[in-house]
């Protein structure tokens, strides 16, 4: 302490002057009681609790929250009623300054104040980091506040990572509010406990959209097989905004995903078999049965080899064949009494291109010799197509005049294709 002008607080602090710091904290300047403050957390010596207990009331903001950061520091309980207090500070700093103390202090007092402050505040940033500090003390009080502060609560709870909270979090999952249910769902990600891996899997059909996907991205870091199952399960729905989580989530499994992906190769929807296909090559699988074959090659559209495989390939190309005339050829290549409905159905409710490219298959599969005289007469049986067309040259490839024609009349801008 100099003998004219103001406390030197460096010096002081230097020569850990507790005493001398501890009467700066009085002095009249602003500067240095602020800065008698911070030297004495650097110190950290308990004689100095009081004074800057009394500190929390000083006139500037400056010089209460240095106070309570040092209180912090000192980590003394008896300062756990004033900084308590001083939650309900006017400065926003003071009041953070004071939960970070508190966090660092701990104990049960502590950890109901910061729970009480952040339901005054709803929500508002007060104690959630300090909370996280104090850590498994603060868990069963936390999930008592699950139902007033959902959203801090769970976030805090996920943090914090103690099995304790799975089951309340679970429950949680049923809240109206679907930025709790989210909320809920990334903790349940942080803790990674195999009990929500079900309740996760219903939360894939969350009528929000963000749930569902959170919910994906979540039973990708918990794992495992009954996780990889529910994804595949959901991928079936088929909706294409969804499919793109459910793939990064089931990449992560791995080779748990395997087994049921395989199943999923056979399942409708273009847009699953398809994402399954990617997975699976995502995960290094190759098809080991001529069945994986022939699916893997329809849905891949690599005709050709579906075509060599021959008849395992005729239920895959069945599958796929809706709207897809390059995969009716292949089926009309292989042929077969199997291959004459599905391509009657393609022909029929097809569009205009279809019809023009079915047809000759059609002819040549009732020329060939694979068809019993049933079947050829389920040919002849189709009704007339009337259908618009662009390019009477590509109507006039149709025609035929051998054992079975197909018929092509034009009227203005549309054609009729009649088997006869």
């Amino acid at each position: 302490m100099g003998l004219f002008g103001p406390p030197n607080v460096k010096w002081l602090e230097d020569k850990r002057d507790v005493n001398g710091l501890i009467k700066a904290l009085r002095y009249n300047d602003l500067h240095v009681r602020w800065g008698a403050a911070i030297a004495l957390r650097k110190v950290g010596d308990v004689r100095a609790v009081e004074p800057l207990i009394a500190a929390l009331k000083d006139e500037r903001e400056e010089v209460r929250e240095a106070a309570a950061q040092a209180l912090g520091r000192i980590g003394d309980a008896r300062a756990v009623g004033p900084l308590i207090a001083a939650l309900k500070d006017a400065s926003w700093e003071v009041q953070k300054g004071a939960a970070e103390a508190l966090g660092q202090i701990g104990g049960l007092r502590a950890v109901e104040a910061l729970i009480a402050a952040i339901k005054e505040k709803n929500g508002w940033y007060t104690g959630e980091e300090a909370l996280k500090r104090i850590n498994s003390l603060a868990v069963e009080p936390l999930i008592l506040a699950l139902p007033d502060i959902p959203i801090v609560a769970a976030a805090i709870l996920g943090t914090i990572g103690d099995g304790r909270a799975v089951e309340p979090l679970i429950a949680a999952l049923k809240d109206e509010r679907s930025d709790v249910r989210e909320a809920v769902v990334s903790a349940l990600g942080c803790i990674r406990d195999a009990r929500a891996v079900e309740p996760l899997g219903k939360a894939l059909k969350d009528k929000n959209r963000e749930v569902r996907e959170k919910a994906a991205a979540v039973l990708g870091r918990i794992g495992g097989g009954q996780a990889a199952e529910l994804l595949v399960m959901a991928l079936q729905e088929d909706d294409e905004y969804f499919v793109e989580g459910a793939k990064s989530a089931l990449n992560c499994i791995g080779t748990p995903a395997i087994r049921p992906l395989i199943e999923v190769i056979k399942a409708k929807g273009y847009y699953t078999r398809i994402s399954a296909v990617e997975i699976l090559e995502n995960l290094g699988w190759k098809p080991d049965t001529d069945d994986q074959k022939a699916w893997y090659w329809a849905v891949k559209g690599e005709w050709d080899e579906c075509v060599k495989l021959g008849e395992p390939a005729l239920e895959p190309l069945i599958a796929v064949i809706g709207g897809n005339s390059s995969a009716a050829k292949a089926l009309g290549q292989i042929g077969g009494e199997r291959a004459v409905e599905p391509l009657i159905a393609a022909f029929t409710k097809g569009t205009s291109f279809d019809c023009e490219e079915i047809a000759p298959v059609l002819r040549d599969l009732y020329r060939s010799n694979k068809l019993t005289p049933t079947a050829k007469q389920k040919i002849l049986a189709i009704p007339e197509r009337h259908i618009s067309i662009d390019s009477y040259d590509m109507a006039c490839k149709l025609h035929d005049h051998q054992d079975v024609s197909i018929e092509v009349k034009k009227i203005n801008d549309d054609i009729t294709i009649t088997f006869t």
